[in-house]
C-alpha cells in the first residue's frame, strides 16, 4: 500500500529529514519518492512511501542536498542505497536533493 504526506517546505533539510524519520517509524513504511509539490500555494514536499511487513527493520532515512555539478555518487554516504534524487523545497528554496536509506 502506497501512502502520500506533506512535509513544510520551509524547514531545513535536517528537520525535512527528522519529520520523515519519524513518519517512517510510526507508520511502519519507507519513503520511496520526495519532490516539491507543485500545485500548493506555501512551499510543501509530497513524500510517498510504500508500507512495510511487520518485523521488517526501517532503514534511517538521509537527505542530502547536491550542489551544481556535482552528482549522487559525489554525495551518496557508504552503506545505503539511493532511494530517491528530486527538486524539493527547503528553506522554502528550490533544492536537489537525494535520498538514501542505510542498507539494513
Amino acid at each position: 500500500m502506497t501512502e502520500r504526506n506533506v512535509v513544510d517546505g520551509s524547514l531545513s533539510l535536517a528537520e525535512q529529514s527528522q519529520t520523515l524519520n519519524f513518519y517512517q517509524q510510526q507508520a511502519r513504511c519507507k519513503i520511496t519518492n520526495y519532490q516539491k509539490d507543485l500545485t500548493a500555494a506555501n512551499p510543501q514536499n509530497i513524500s510517498t512511501s510504500q508500507k512495510l511487513p511487520l518485523g521488517t527493520n526501517i532503514p534511517t532515512l538521509q537527505l542530502i542536498a547536491i550542489a551544481s555539478g556535482n552528482s549522487v555518487s559525489d554525495v551518496q554516504p557508504p552503506n545505503t542505497t539511493l532511494s530517491f534524487d528530486n527538486i524539493v523545497f527547503v528553506g522554502s528554496d528550490s533544492m536537489r536533493v537525494a535520498g538514501f536509506h542505510e542498507t539494513v
